[in-house]
């Protein structure tokens, strides 16, 4: 646009050289911008605009020199940061020592940021999956990355965006797939935006905007069991609905893990499914090539593991266009109005038993758990970094595919499941008259075993929205009083249920003895629906401790397992 602007790169910083820095400088520079990647508080400068400065005092030249840093807690650095620091150095009075990404309306050092800026070539497909830690979104996408680029003559180029928990998270993919060499060191943008989006798992539909970044006309998978208009009317939000036929998408649903479980894979497995979805609908390679290029990419993922593990990803590749469902959606999708069903699928766990978010929780952790954590301005964080304790009860992720119902009548009252349970989503409550009388509708109990119990009732309560679906307490129990059933038989009979239990029931655990195997399961855990890995070997026994002796323990944080 002939704006005269350029860049000078300084790839080696220390030792840094002033003689080469002054000798690339064009002497027609009138003002200059130093970006550095770090924070150093209290010191009158960042480390290499202070060597800026030094540079041209001792050449004796005298420029306009602002400085700020880019790219702290991983923010990103696209074309229109860039642009809002040249439009800051055209200011006549340019704003020194600011940052630009993050929202600082604390300190007011951010640089205002205009809309995205186009920089893809023409011809580059760009591609977003959201999928789930550990079913394999992550790693068909690098392959599929890897197949392209190495095996044809498209570049391609793979950015993973990881959520801070462990297996059953949320992941983010950004593909992207051209003609000519890719150089976009950003996540994909609104501007030209994403020309596939796909969604991995059910949970995610009222969690993440995951078509702010497509592209009008674009292509939207769902992995889901429903196929039908009337369906999606009532599982898909109407924020969604409207989204999609704003933005005129091409929608898709695939039932992945019933193709996964038809072929012998795992249910959680649908990273094969879902990569031939992909291909078969991006056109990026020809049907029979992409076909010849999975089934290799197969070969020498698991050729050293089983031959049935191989012809069972082959034969999913092979199914997914087949159970392929293209919907066709109304215009009044552009009018979608919340329903009383569909609002239930908003915020499905709550019920009239349930806790109130407070103000932390609904604004902050909201935020991080849709993924518009990087929204968040600096007034939004507690000073010195303090959050309250106890936020993973409101996250209620619904992961699993099947969670444990109990069956009280094979029941012998002994704790084990709950010993064992790695996110203390299966746990033991007594219940005295009162509140056996004012327990929902359907509410199963028995009466208590034990001399110390005498008068009251016992029963077992599972979080289905917080439950992994390990299946340890299952194999656990001695009794075989605990079978897996569908997650959603569970949420609809005994959410309400476990909330009632959670929040209305009182803790008694002052009948028991508390170092015993029963009794330590009537008192409170301390640590509960970590985002550990769903079966996690680990997490018992912190949460034992804390029931044994949390009163006078303190755990210090660590990362990892």
């Amino acid at each position: 646009q002939g704006e005269k602007v350029g860049i000078l790169k300084v790839r080696l910083f220390r030792p840094f050289s002033t003689e080469h820095f002054l000798a690339e400088m064009p002497e027609s520079v009138k003002a200059i911008a130093v970006l550095d990647r770090t924070k150093e508080d209290m010191a009158s400068s960042l480390p290499m605009k202070a060597d800026v400065l030094t540079a041209l005092s001792d050449g004796g030249i005298f420029k306009t020199v602002v400085g700020g840093n880019y790219g702290l807690g991983s923010k990103e650095f696209a074309p229109r940061h860039v642009k809002a620091v040249f439009d800051n150095l055209q200011e006549k009075v340019p704003k020194n020592h600011f940052t630009v990404g993050i929202v600082d309306d604390v300190t007011n050092s951010s640089l205002p940021l205009g809309p995205a800026i186009n920089c893809i070539d023409e011809g580059t497909t760009q591609a977003i999956f959201f999928g789930l830690g550990s079913d394999g979104t992550v790693g068909a996408n690098k392959a599929a990355a890897a197949i392209i680029g190495e095996r044809t003559e498209f570049y391609s180029q793979g950015h993973f965006n990881y959520s801070s928990q462990k297996a059953g998270a949320s992941t983010v993919s950004h593909l992207r797939f051209g003609p000519r060499p890719i150089r976009s060191e950003y996540e994909i943008e609104d501007s030209p935006g994403a020309d596939y989006v796909a969604c991995h798992h059910t949970s995610f539909l009222p969690k993440f905007d995951m078509l702010s970044k497509a592209r009008q006309g674009g292509v939207f998978v769902v992995n889901c069991p429903w196929k039908t208009v009337e369906d999606l009317d009532v599982q898909f939000p109407a924020s969604l609905r409207r989204q999609i036929a704003e933005k005129e998408m091409q929608l898709y649903t695939i039932d992945a893990h019933a193709v996964a479980t038809s072929v012998g894979l795992p249910a959680k497995r649908i990273n094969q499914v879902m990569q031939s979805t992909f291909f078969n609908l991006s056109g990026i390679l020809p049907p029979e090539d992409a076909k010849e290029q999975l089934e290799a990419a197969i070969d020498r993922m698991y050729g050293k593991k089983s031959p049935d593990i191989v012809r069972s990803n082959k034969a999913a590749l092979a199914a997914a266009p087949d159970n392929l469902n293209r919907v066709k959606y109304p215009k009044s999708w552009l009018s979608a109005e919340d329903t009383p069903e569909s609002l239930k699928v908003v915020n499905p766990s709550k019920t009239q038993y349930s806790k109130e978010l407070d103000d932390f929780s609904s604004s902050f952790l909201k935020s991080i758990d849709a993924r518009k954590a990087d929204n968040l301005p600096v007034s939004a964080f507690s000073p010195g970094g303090e959050t309250p304790i106890g936020q993973s009860a409101f996250q209620k992720r619904a992961l699993a595919e099947e969670v444990p119902v109990w069956i009280p009548d094979k029941c012998t009252q002994c704790n084990l499941c709950s010993v064992v349970c790695p996110h203390a989503v299966v746990r033991p409550f007594l219940l005295d008259k009162k509140e056996k009388e004012n327990a929902p509708t359907g509410y199963i109990s028995r009466k208590a075993k034990g001399g110390e119990l005498g008068g009251l009732d016992y029963t077992i309560q599972l979080a289905p929205y917080d439950c992994t679906g390990c299946a340890v307490c299952v194999e656990m129990c001695p009794d075989d009083a605990l079978v897996m059933e569908p997650q959603q038989k569970s949420q609809d009979l005994f959410n309400e249920h476990w909330e009632y239990s959670l929040n209305v029931v009182s803790i008694k655990d002052q009948l028991m003895d508390k170092y015993s195997v029963k009794g330590s399961q009537f008192q409170d855990p301390l640590m509960e629906f970590s985002g550990a890995c769903s079966g996690c070997g680990e997490t018992p026994y912190v949460k034992l401790l804390t029931q044994m002796f949390g009163d006078r323990m303190v755990i210090a944080n660590s990362s990892g397992c």
